[in-house]
């Protein structure tokens, strides 16, 4: 069979066998290195040592039966269709939902923005699904499952999970295809595969930047589509050595890819990053929407795409024209200094100033970078142009665009968010953080928090926090006003 070659940089960063099941289905993060994995007959609660700490056997034979709470609780679907919850405090286990026939409980996922469960459902003998969801207390208060014509939307909901925008994702086996609603219900669509490929869906996940991932068992990949179902590649294939992705899990916490096989119980956790991870979020051209606004007259400093750069839209020789977005990514001698200027007040640096130097510093210790010397620091400031603009002794980003492009790819490194938020002016963590359950809006550029670093923003914004879009989020609403 012939694969789309894909554009991947997952790395393996670690691989381990899950004593007391034979493979793995399904997967429900607890930390991040301790984990729920089941097969068809056990659950397991196993370390990244690959040792059980916990067993269960009265579960249903069946896919995405378990799912961790806010709370760290075991939610899961036992053999009679029953939701149990075991209490992660005194394993005190509950019937949380009862079994009602002829409906029957495939698939759970508990929200960990609004802590609501998510139940996807079949019907014993029409074989129709629909996706049930419950509040905190097991109190039914929403029903999806028709589209706005009266269609039925599922047929066989084998997994679901919510994204950061609130949609509800369901790997659906009978349709062949993730059937996508928004949090209200609303139909959004269904993604099916690339043309000429049959999607036998799996394993689903979303990762920090609201994009989609999906095992798919007909081409053995993963693949990676954003939000709107849009497929963008796949990071992993078979090539990549581990046969029959099943099942997918993404730690917030340390953007690690946790990847389970129905071939056997070998679990390995990636750290990927895209290419689309630079341009994720990025404007767009209006005359030419399908490209991102990548490339700069370095004359007039207008950003062009593709086709624009091409038909030389400024009316500069296109001599003139640099890519410059793929330049930030080629010279890394000078991160320092872009994360710097991402630190300093207007996003801009006075070389005749001394403060300035303190951040540089600490960026350069956390990083093992030289520490800040004139004669090379300068010399990497060069390097830089046309990225940075220089207006002697000021130097700055020589785009917005290009501002928020380096900023997006040093936010993938947990190291550099803690940076930010120690080191930044307030007025640019203003504009970059948002807490982790924040929903994005249409265009936003920025990076959620983990939850441990949401006290650190409300002490970084002070009373601006009451004008921030991230009181929003009700973990913020109430570490405020509590």
């Amino acid at each position: 069979m012939n694969f789309i070659e894909h554009d991947s940089r997952a790395v393996r960063q670690r691989c381990f066998r899950v004593p007391g099941v034979n493979v793995s289905v399904h997967i429900s993060l607890v930390t991040s290195d301790r984990v729920w994995i089941s097969d068809r007959s056990n659950l397991i609660l196993t370390n990244t040592a690959g040792e059980k700490l916990k067993h269960l056997t009265d579960i249903a034979n069946l896919w995405g039966i378990h799912t961790v709470n806010r709370d760290g609780d075991l939610m899961y679907i036992d053999s009679e269709y029953n939701i149990n919850k075991l209490s992660i405090v005194n394993e005190a286990k509950i019937t949380f939902i009862k079994h009602t026939a002829p409906w029957e409980a495939w698939s759970v996922y508990s929200s960990s923005a609004t802590g609501d469960l998510l139940v996807g459902m079949r019907h014993t003998y029409s074989k129709t699904g629909k996706v049930n969801r419950y509040n905190n207390i097991g109190q039914h208060i929403q029903t999806i499952e028709h589209k706005n014509t009266g269609e039925e939307l599922y047929r066989l909901p084998i997994y679901l999970t919510e994204n950061r925008n609130g949609d509800v994702i369901v790997s659906d086996w009978k349709l062949e295809a993730l059937v996508v609603t928004e949090r209200g219900g609303r139909y959004r669509f269904s993604y099916t595969g690339l043309s000429g490929y049959s999607l036998h869906p799996r394993g689903i996940c979303t990762d920090a930047l609201s994009r989609i991932l999906v095992c798919d068992s007909y081409t053995n990949t993963v693949e990676l589509i954003d939000q709107n179902g849009n497929f963008l590649s796949k990071i992993l294939t078979q090539q990549d050595g581990l046969h029959f992705f099943c099942s997918l899990g993404f730690d917030d916490r340390t953007h690690l890819l946790w990847i389970g096989s129905d071939f056997d119980n070998t679990m390995v956790i990636y750290r990927y990053t895209n290419k689309d991870t630079l341009t994720a979020g990025l404007p767009k051209c209006k005359d030419h929407p399908r490209d991102i606004l990548q490339y700069f007259c370095v004359p007039c400093g207008l950003p062009l795409c593709r086709v624009c750069r091409s038909e030389n839209h400024c009316g500069h020789d296109s001599r003139d024209v640099q890519k410059s977005l793929e330049d930030i990514h080629t010279k890394k001698d000078g991160d320092a200094v872009l994360m710097c200027l991402l630190l300093c007040q207007s996003y801009k640096i006075n070389l005749e100033e001394e403060h300035w130097i303190k951040k540089y510093n600490a960026v350069a210790e956390t990083f093992n970078f030289k520490k800040y010397e004139k004669e090379s620091s300068l010399a990497n400031l060069e390097k830089y142009c046309p990225v940075l603009k220089f207006d002697l002794p000021e130097v700055m980003f020589s785009h917005e665009l290009l501002r928020h492009a380096s900023f997006l790819r040093f936010a993938e490194d947990p190291r550099f968010v803690d940076i930010f938020l120690t080191w930044a002016e307030k007025e640019n963590i203003a504009e970059y953080c948002r807490s982790w359950l924040y929903p994005k809006k249409d265009e936003e550029i920025f990076c959620w928090l983990m939850p441990r670093q949401t006290r650190r923003l409300i002490d970084s914004l002070g009373e601006d926090i009451f004008t921030h879009p991230t009181l929003e989020d009700p973990t913020v609403n109430d570490a405020v006003f509590n």
